[in-house]
């Protein structure tokens, strides 16, 4: 009988000491479960961390070469202004030559120098408004540029 008393007591301990063992392989198995899943988000963020990178990059770039652009264009826009202004004063150096030769209004403004005076302004200013509106535009785009790539730097 007490044989049989010590192999119960045996066998029910043996049961608890199995179900201890398998509680603490389980959790084993579920803190690699758990690391493995958090080896896969590190490496999912670390991706989105280098898109983000990536794409502040070519935002980057492309302030850069808009810079450059806006540079030219200014540079443009300021040769063009001058050579507008010449022409201008040609041209009313001319109409008050002619004038004072004695010529008319109307032959004035038939006189070739005259009209080539005149449409070089009215090419030149037409291309300095242009340039003004291509301007404005590029520093929009910098400007929106810009916003995103702070967005990108505060979401990385």
């Amino acid at each position: 009988m007490v044989k049989a008393v010590s192999r119960f007591f045996n066998t029910i301990s043996n049961k608890f000491l199995k179900r201890s063992q398998r509680g603490d392989h389980s959790m084993v198995i579920k803190t690699e479960t758990i690391q493995s899943a958090y080896d896969v988000l590190i490496k999912f963020k670390q991706a989105k961390i280098e898109q983000y990178k990536t794409a502040a990059a070519h935002l980057i770039a492309q302030v850069e070469r808009k810079k450059g652009t806006l540079s030219s264009l200014e540079t443009d826009i300021n040769k063009l202004a001058r050579w507008a202004k010449e022409n201008k004063k040609k041209s009313e150096s001319t109409a008050t030559e002619l004038k004072e030769e004695g010529k008319s209004e109307e032959e004035v403004k038939q006189h070739p120098d005259y009209i080539l005076c005149i449409t070089l302004y009215k090419e030149y200013d037409t291309t300095i408004h242009e340039k003004k509106n291509r301007v404005i535009t590029i520093q929009q785009e910098i400007e929106i540029s810009q916003n995103r790539i702070k967005l990108f730097k505060l979401q990385m």
